[in-house]
């Protein structure tokens, strides 16, 4: 948070880590560290620390001096042919970031550490990258842009593919399973490598088919279609029971409080409780 409530000047902060505003196209709260923001764009990736952000620290600062005194730092950085593409994906302990040569369908991912300020770099993907999300520590899951979905353990360097055609994917909160949305059938991979946590399912009208939600207790999902949310049960191998739920858009589910939040059709905001 910023200091006494006080507004702060993101533009002087990322010229102190030596960013433009056309270097930017990405910029938000690292989820972990609501100390630190996250900036980055096709030539590189900065942090910046909200409790350092004023117009005298708007000198070029290295990484070593950031946690001395400074706004900001530049963490990536692009040669020469090279652009950062897909998404930024901060974790407890680890940012990521995909790069990859402009002439080439083809990426690699870059981890940082946080607490050593180290750099390591993955081996060569197939595709430009989509998105990154972590699933728990030390595992990322990898999407690219040709449908193949990775994990990558960072911790032991290990990168594998565990689906195709896959345009979604969402973690249980615990990191156990993965829920791949392709486009013919959805797919619930185990992460722990528990054969009798993998279903499939062929979804009805899966061509419209956008988004998935995990339901808090990791057994149900909630499926965004562009009009509407249906609900499945895991164990409904038949989908004898899959039903819309609500009829809306951009839904979004809060854990915390069980509850869903669509745009109704009448454009008004609507929460839905569920028990329990």
């Amino acid at each position: 948070q910023f200091q006494n409530d006080s507004m702060a000047d993101l533009t002087a902060a990322l010229a102190s880590g030596g960013a433009g505003k056309s270097d930017i196209s990405n910029i938000f709260f690292d989820p972990h560290d609501s100390g630190t923001i996250i900036a980055a764009g096709p030539s590189g990736v900065w942090l910046m620390n909200t409790a350092l952000m004023s117009a005298q620290n708007a000198t070029p600062i290295g990484v070593q001096e950031f946690s001395s005194g400074r706004a900001a730092m530049q963490i990536g950085k692009t040669s020469s042919g090279e652009t950062i593409g897909g998404s930024v994906a901060a974790g407890s302990s680890m940012i990521a970031w995909a790069k990859s040569k402009k002439t080439e369908t083809s990426s690699t991912i870059i981890i940082y550490d946080k607490s050593s300020q180290t750099i390591t770099t993955s081996s060569t993907l197939t595709g430009k990258n989509n998105e990154l999300k972590w699933i728990k520590d030390n595992l990322l899951g990898i999407l690219q842009d040709n449908g193949e979905l990775y994990l990558y353990d960072t911790g032991n360097q290990n990168i594998k593919k565990i689906a195709d055609d896959v345009k979604y994917f969402a973690a249980t909160e615990n990191g156990s399973s993965i829920a791949a949305l392709e486009n013919r059938s959805m797919e619930i991979i185990p992460t722990t490598g528990v054969s009798d946590d993998y279903y499939r399912f062929n979804l009805p009208d899966i061509a419209n088919a956008q988004r998935v939600a995990w339901y808090k207790d990791a057994m149900h999902l909630f499926i965004e279609y562009g009009d509407r949310i249906s609900f499945l049960d895991l164990k409904d191998a038949g989908l004898n029971n899959f039903t819309t739920v609500a009829i809306g858009t951009a839904p979004f589910y809060d854990t915390d409080k069980n509850a869903l939040y669509l745009i109704a059709p009448t454009q008004n905001l609507v929460r839905f409780d569920f028990p329990g």
